[in-house]
C-alpha cells in the first residue's frame, strides 16, 4: 500500500499551497494548470444544488487518487458514475444524507483502498451497495446508519481485517450480515442496534 501514498509526487501535482477541499467544479482548473496530474491533494466535495450526476465535469476521469476525503454531504447526485477512474482515498468516504435518488454505488468500481473510513449515512433511496466491486483495504471503521430501504451489501468480500468500529444501525429492511461473511478481525467496538428486521447474525460467522 505504501505505492499508493507516493503516487502522484513525480508527476507534477502540487505539494504545497492548494485549497483544503475541491469542488468538482474545480476539477476542470486543476487539470488545466496540473495536466500530468492523477492524484487531487485534499479533499472532494461532491455537487449540490440540483446537480444530479457527473456529467457536467469530464475533467474528474484524470483524477485516480485523492489525498484527503471523498465527500457527499447532501449532495443532490443520482448516480456516482463518472468516478470510474478513482482506485484511491487517502481518508474516508463519506455519503450523507444525499438528496438524489442515489440507489447504488456504482462509479467506484475501482476503488480499491480507503485510509480511514467508510460511512453511510441517512441514503433514503439506497438499495444496495453495488458497486464497490474491487475494495480491497479499509483504515478505520465501517459505519452503516439510517439506510431505511438498504437490503443488499456488496463490495466487502476481500475486507478480512477491519482495524476499527463497526456499526450498523437504524437498518431497517436487512435480514442478515451476508456481505460481511469475509470478516475475520474486528480491531474495535462493535454496535448492531435498532434494526427492525434483522433476525440473523448470519454472515458474521467468521
Amino acid at each position: 500500500m505504501s505505492i499508493f501514498s507516493l503516487k502522484g509526487y513525480s508527476q507534477g501535482c502540487p505539494t504545497s499551497g492548494y485549497p483544503a477541499y475541491y469542488y468538482c467544479s474545480d476539477i476542470a482548473q486543476f487539470v488545466a494548470n496540473y495536466p500530468g496530474c492523477s492524484r487531487l491533494p485534499s479533499t472532494l466535495i461532491l455537487p449540490y444544488g440540483g446537480v444530479s450526476n457527473l456529467a457536467n465535469f469530464p475533467a474528474l476521469s484524470q483524477i485516480d487518487s485523492i489525498s484527503g476525503n471523498l465527500i457527499c454531504d447532501e449532495c443532490d447526485l443520482s448516480s456516482l458514475v463518472g468516478l470510474e477512474n478513482l482506485n484511491y482515498v487517502g481518508g474516508s468516504v463519506t455519503i450523507n444524507e444525499p438528496h438524489g435518488t442515489l440507489v447504488n454505488l456504482q462509479g467506484l468500481n475501482n476503488l480499491s483502498y480507503i485510509g480511514e473510513n467508510f460511512n453511510l449515512y441517512e441514503c433514503d433511496d439506497l438499495v444496495s451497495t453495488n458497486g464497490l466491486d474491487n475494495l480491497l483495504y479499509i483504515g478505520n471503521r465501517i459505519w452503516l446508519h439510517e439506510n431505511p430501504v438498504l437490503i443488499q451489501i456488496t463490495g466487502f468480500e476481500n475486507i478480512s481485517h477491519l482495524p476499527g468500529e463497526f456499526w450498523l444501525d437504524e437498518m431497517d429492511a436487512l435480514i442478515d450480515l451476508s456481505g460481511f461473511d469475509s470478516l475475520i478481525n474486528i480491531g474495535s467496538r462493535v454496535r448492531i442496534w435498532d434494526n427492525a428486521l434483522l433476525s440473523s447474525l448470519e454472515g458474521f460467522n467468521n
